[in-house]
């Protein structure tokens, strides 16, 4: 949201500057929420340049990454990255072989008037 804010600002900040200054990044559900797969162009293309960026500062050992995702491996490969190899050996290089975590929702339920 930064990103898309900055695009009305004077100067457009980079993604590189966002990442000043951060040490560890936790990029929880990437390909958005549940992974609905409803990407615009701008999102794919934000997607593949912010993960440019993350393996920039990773590789220099200026930052730490953990990522999780309800996709599997080969959507955001071939769906949401449109089969980038640039970004996918990224990926790989940054996060090795995913692991599979099987469950039910642990988060806890409360009465909220959202849930039956």
């Amino acid at each position: 949201m930064d990103i898309k804010s900055s695009f009305n600002a004077t100067k457009r900040l980079s993604l590189h500057e966002l990442l000043e200054g951060i040490d560890l990044l936790c990029l929880d559900e990437i390909g958005g929420m549940g992974g609905g797969g409803n990407w615009t162009a701008w999102s794919k293309a934000q997607t593949l340049e912010m993960i440019s960026a993350i393996h920039d500062r990773w590789a220099s050992k200026a930052l730490s990454v953990v990522a999780t995702s309800n996709l599997r491996p080969s959507q955001i490969l071939d769906d949401l990255c449109e089969r980038n190899t640039a970004a996918a050996s990224r990926l790989a290089e940054m996060f090795g072989k995913p692991i599979k975590m099987i469950g039910k929702d642990r988060r806890k339920r409360i009465d909220d008037g959202w849930r039956d």
